[in-house]
């Protein structure tokens, strides 16, 4: 859902204010082998063929603020496949993720999923709360409205959680895509800020590294 910043009573608020060069990590490589020469009787051997290496598709790279990691994934009923995602924040800061599979259907009939996630140190809580109203709101103005989920991990630890799955990540999608900057307003306060610097690059190299392109975001 959209809308001004005035529609929920935050047009006073102090904005709250994570930049980094581009990089690029090299992606590593399987190697290949072709079939093996003999020795004629004239004592000449044949060159070898040689099958090219084929390129991995694994690897990790930054864009302005924002990171990528492409993960090959191996199990018996599902063969080789990635997981890739893009993020922004962490280190004890909160995260801004977008994530999708080689096996999922992928665009144009369906676009990754952004998450905004936050976790706690043992003896602390979360800032967002289980069941709170939270709001995207980017630089034009436009909001994006979810509801936090709030869960404790395998370690004990409390986490929350804002979901938007495709549909409703579409257009979050394209709100990051145009824009700078992206607010998280939790009970009329700015609790964070993300910086969209380098979130186009990221999104273009996790598509391609899980087999899709960037249209309908992008392009």
């Amino acid at each position: 859902m959209t809308g001004k910043r005035a529609s929920f009573g935050i047009a006073a608020l102090v904005a709250a204010g994570l930049s980094m060069g581009a990089t690029s990590a090299v992606a590593g490589q399987t190697g290949g082998s072709g079939s093996p020469g003999f020795l004629s009787i004239w004592g000449n051997a044949p060159a070898k063929k040689v099958a090219p290496k084929p390129q991995s598709r694994a690897g990790y790279w930054e864009y302005g603020s924002w990171k990528v990691s492409v993960e090959r994934q191996e199990s018996y009923e599902d063969g080789v496949y990635y997981n890739c995602q893009a993020w922004t924040g962490g280190d004890g800061e909160p995260y801004a993720r977008v994530g999708i599979s080689s096996q999922d259907v992928g665009p144009p009939h369906a676009y990754p999923g952004v998450t905004i996630e936050e976790y706690a140190p043992r003896g602390y809580q979360t800032f967002m709360q289980g069941q709170q109203r939270m709001f995207l709101w980017f630089d034009d103005e436009d909001t994006y409205d979810g509801v936090v989920e709030a869960y404790y991990d395998n370690d004990g630890l409390p986490n929350a959680i804002v979901s938007f799955y495709y549909p409703y990540s579409l257009p979050v999608l394209m709100a990051m895509r145009r824009n700078n900057q992206m607010d998280v307003v939790v009970e009329g306060r700015v609790f964070h800020s993300f910086f969209l610097n380098g979130f186009t690059a990221s999104y273009l190299k996790m598509m391609e590294g899980c087999g899709f392109s960037g249209v309908g975001v992008v392009n």
